[in-house]
């Protein structure tokens, strides 16, 4: 947001700085597209006041709504455009604000901060709308069903934000309820919460910015605003897909963030079944939390600062013994090598004490390399079956899978780094990029001491893998021009749903809003919605990454920036690109459960 200065009549700041004044709308809109302002969430609701409206430069930890939103302001530089606002907006149900209306007041200014009340913010019922009781979704074959035994299509969103400031993204800008029909609006029926494991056992009391837009969650603590959270998807029948998806309380994920396994330096696997213990009984009451998704994307340990501007992670807190020859590097199995690094029987502890807790719950459990790798997992877990569900992710930039113990046939022969002699990992991925589809992979025994390898041309995931101690290869998922997407998909994790031996749900899949301008991302998309269609009948399910149109900080993250996988604007009350809503709700069967 950004040298006219008018002063907002004191009637108005009065009613903003009133302790107890309604749920405020807010909106801090960069300057890319029209801003959008809405009250269309009830039947005959309006928008009554703008109290507020500032187009100019405010700095990011006083962008706030509610009581003390224009504290300290008297230095910032723009201009009060609440008057054209208020007369442009009041007594509709939502308002397309356009910014050739207002720039010329302010050719430097870049943003807009603006608050707005709705009618029904002062006259909403305590049940917004009436829920159907739905119970506990169970898994038979490949499908999932309901209490009752019908088959379900579960078409959900990501709604990130408490594993990064404590507290789910956009409460500072959108009343609860407001947000919450939102997301029903736009036609999914399934939100996957992420949350950390050090939230939930610190429970702190959350930042006051960032629930200004909701009174009534200033002072209270981060896991009873998650409960204020499933008390408003219970009341309009929305359901919930608990995820853990870190352990620290940061953005997600990298190889050297330390969070690629259910225990690190500061919390071992006890304090995370302990996090589980908390949620599970927090979860309890509430029959529209269905499932808890015991950790996000296992994946490879490296040392290093993740995204080269986090905390230093040093991977060898993590060594349990099968890879002391490979310096800097180490992995989580699925029920092989150490028994502290089998992903399978840390989900089966995890599992069942989740069960002895709250026995309406599934049991989802990861693949691994970042949810993209279930070949073993045929060997399903010891959980009950009708309780267990397994998750892919997928995404364009996905086509490598690391594997740990295993090694790559077929040396290639020339001068080269990584041909005849041994080069660190990227100039042997560089060299395996240049061959193309000559190259399946990479085989290291150490950081600096890896190989192109040929691999076979036959189709298999692992291209000829063989056991190989003290070893981990990096391996091409697909063909350069991705022709065997399909294919390779069924071989990596799709043959579990193909052989009807249990649901998979796809819980992560996203691209940016402007997706088809990208040539790689727009061929991944079409080909993952192709897979998505015929996979199953009825398609498969999944929750679309991400719901928030804005960035709430965290590692290589820049809070009230725009987060371009986002489905809702900065205000969150409209799509943030219509063709991108579109494609998504494109992959939405005609048949919907839990609506």
């Amino acid at each position: 947001m950004k040298h006219h200065m008018w002063t907002l009549p004191f009637f108005l700041l009065a009613l903003v700085q009133s302790k107890d004044s309604s749920d405020l709308h807010c909106c801090f809109a960069p300057r890319e597209r029209p801003v959008v302002l809405a009250c269309d969430q009830y039947e005959n609701d309006l928008i009554t006041q703008v109290p507020f409206a500032y187009f100019g430069a405010v700095p990011f930890d006083q962008r706030v709504c509610g009581a003390d939103a224009d504290d300290g302001r008297k230095n910032f530089t723009g201009v009060h455009i609440q008057r054209h606002l208020q007369s442009t907006c009041a007594g509709q149900r939502s308002c397309e604000v356009q910014w050739s209306d207002f720039e010329h007041l302010c050719e430097s200014c870049t943003e807009l901060l603006v608050r707005w009340i709705c009618k029904s913010d002062a006259e909403r019922p305590s049940v917004p709308l009436t829920s159907a009781s739905f119970g506990p979704l169970r898994a038979s074959g490949n499908q999932l069903l309901d209490s009752e035994g019908n088959p379900v299509r579960l078409h959900g969103v990501n709604w990130p934000g408490m594993h990064i400031t404590h507290v789910p993204s956009g409460l500072d800008r959108t009343p609860l309820e407001s947000l919450v029909l939102r997301i029903k609006s736009l036609g999914f029926n399934m939100v996957r919460l992420t949350w950390d494991v050090n939230t939930v056992r610190s429970n702190p009391v959350v930042s006051k910015r960032l629930v200004a837009a909701n009174p009534r969650l200033i002072g209270k603590r981060a896991l009873d605003v998650m409960e204020e959270v499933f008390k408003s998807f219970e009341a309009v029948g929305l359901h919930v897909w608990l995820d853990n998806h870190m352990l620290d309380t940061d953005w997600c994920c990298n190889d050297d963030d330390c969070n690629g396994l259910w225990f690190n330096a500061h919390h071992t696997e006890e304090d995370w079944l302990d996090a589980w213990r908390r949620v599970a009984e927090l979860s309890r009451p509430y029959k529209v939390v269905v499932a808890a998704g015991l950790k996000n994307e296992i994946r490879a340990m490296t040392t290093g600062k993740s995204w080269g501007s986090g905390a230093f992670c040093n991977a060898s807190f993590f060594d349990r013994g099968h890879l002391e020859n490979i310096g800097n590097f180490t992995a989580a199995t699925w029920s092989s090598g150490p028994a502290s690094l089998q992903w399978r029987t840390a989900a089966e502890r995890a599992g069942r004490m989740i069960l002895e807790v709250n026995p309406n719950l599934l049991i989802s459990v990861g693949g691994l390399d970042y949810s993209s790798d279930l070949r073993e997992f045929k060997e399903l877990p010891n959980l009950p079956k009708e309780k267990l569900v397994l998750e892919a992710h997928s995404y364009s930039w996905q086509t490598v899978t690391k594997v740990v113990d295993v090694a790559l046939p077929g040396q290639f022969v020339g001068p080269e780094p990584g041909q005849s002699s041994p080069a660190n990992k990227s100039q042997a991925v560089q060299t395996c990029n240049t061959l193309g589809d000559m190259c399946g992979g990479v085989t290291c025994t150490g950081m600096d001491h890896c190989y192109a390898r040929k691999g076979l041309q036959d189709g298999e995931p692992l291209r000829g893998a063989i056991p190989a101690k003290g070893h981990f290869s990096q391996i091409k998922r697909f063909k350069s021009d991705r022709s065997d997407f399909a294919e390779r998909t069924d071989a990596w994790w799709g043959f579990l749903v193909k052989q009807d031996l249990v649901p998979v749900v796809l819980t992560e899949f996203g691209m940016a809003q402007d997706w088809h301008n990208d040539p790689t991302a727009s061929l991944w998309f079409t080909q993952l919605s192709e897979y998505m269609a015929g996979a199953k009948d009825g398609g498969l399910d999944w929750m679309y990454w991400s719901l928030i149109g804005e960035q709430e900080g965290g590692t290589s993250r820049h809070a009230g920036q725009t987060e371009t996988f986002g489905v809702l604007n900065h205000c969150n009350t409209a799509a943030a690109a219509a063709s991108h809503l579109d494609a998504i709700q494109n992959l939405m069967a005609k048949r919907r459960l839990l609506v």
